[in-house]
């Protein structure tokens, strides 16, 4: 019986590091706005990203390996995992409901994601704007490189916004779990 619930300590196991890594990512995406909002700063915000890129990625492995614990975990034979969660036992409903949530997560995860590249993108350019500016202090050369961090700042929004909703089906989904 020990056995049967020590899989369900290593899915929330699981499921607490991705809330750890996303907690953390939202926060450096809070402070990477505050670096767009200056162009001169756009660089320290590519670093910041990419940074936040990793423990997404990171996030996204733990919620695969949660779901993957719970089909051997709740498996009779753990050599045989289960097909789908619809299969688990019903003694492991609340794992079922958790998982369920962490899958919503995922959806917006990758919506997290995308808008992340699509900002980390826009920065890559303004930084390379930035720096033929240095070379060559032209007039007017604002109305170039401002587009390109306002679209990186909305891009930035859009992934804070996401990441946020992945967050909250995150926490729904520890207060399922079994402690």
């Amino acid at each position: 019986m020990a056995e049967r619930a020590a899989w369900k300590c290593r899915v929330r196991k699981r499921v607490l590091k991705v809330e750890a890594l996303c907690q953390d990512s939202f926060q450096r995406l809070f402070h990477a706005a505050t670096l767009i909002r200056h162009p001169g700063d756009a660089s320290k915000a590519a670093e910041l990203l990419q940074g936040v890129s990793t423990s997404l990625t990171l996030a996204a492995s733990y919620m695969q390996a949660a779901e993957l614990l719970a089909l051997r975990g709740g498996s009779p034979h753990p050599r045989r995992p289960l097909p789908s969660l619809a299969d688990l036992h019903p003694d492991a409903a609340d794992v079922r409901a958790a998982l369920l949530r962490v899958q919503a997560a995922a959806a917006t995860h990758e919506a997290t994601r995308l808008h992340l590249q699509c900002c980390r993108g826009r920065l890559a350019t303004l930084c390379f704007l930035l720096d033929r500016q240095s070379k060559r202090q032209r007039h007017g050369f604002h109305a170039v490189t401002e587009p390109q961090r306002a679209a990186a700042f909305v891009a930035l929004e859009n992934a804070r916004h996401s990441l946020h909703a992945c967050v909250m089906e995150i926490n729904i989904a520890l207060l399922a779990l079994p402690p």
